[in-house]
Order: C-alpha cells, then sequence, then structure tokens
C-alpha cells in the first residue's frame, strides 16, 4: 500500500518535534507541518508513490530540501506583506 501526503507529512512533524532535524527557531506546529508537506512534494517529485517500507530506506535525507523550500515559502510571503502586494 502506498503512503499518501499526510502520512509523509506525520512522519516529518515527528521527526522534526523529536528535534532531530529543526533546531529551536522557534517555529510553530503549523510551520512544521507545512515543512512535513513540503517534504511529501519532494519525496513524490524524486520518488513517485512510495510504501513504508520505501519510505523508511529514505532516512529523511531529502528533508534539507523541503526545509528550504519553506524558507523560501516564507521570506517571499513576508517580503509581500511588507511591500503590500498581497491583501489588496
Amino acid at each position: 500500500m502506498f503512503m499518501t501526503d499526510a502520512q509523509i507529512a506525520k512522519a516529518a512533524f515527528d521527526y522534526m518535534k523529536d528535534g532531530r532535524f529543526v533546531p529551536d527557531r522557534g517555529l510553530a506546529d503549523n510551520q512544521i507541518w507545512r515543512i512535513g508537506y513540503m517534504y511529501a512534494q519532494v519525496v513524490r517529485s524524486h520518488h513517485g508513490k512510495i510504501t513504508q517500507e520505501d519510505f523508511d530506506d529514505l532516512h529523511f535525507y531529502r528533508l534539507p530540501e523541503a526545509n528550504e523550500r519553506f524558507d523560501s515559502e516564507r521570506e517571499l510571503y513576508t517580503t509581500n506583506l511588507k511591500y503590500g502586494v498581497w491583501g489588496r
């Protein structure tokens, strides 16, 4: 059976909440969940549909890529808020 994005995101969330990846940067749980869902997108783009066994073999080695995507998204969001592009 293939894993869903929610299952991948949950596994990444638990991994990060255990302090094994994200340093204490003051991220809220919803932000860590966002990184988890970005990780699911990264996994899908590189590996397609995967089983739990395939996922276990990955050892979260692409998690830094998801974290970089999150940082880029957050920077874009705050820049757009600062200059008033969004919310009009």
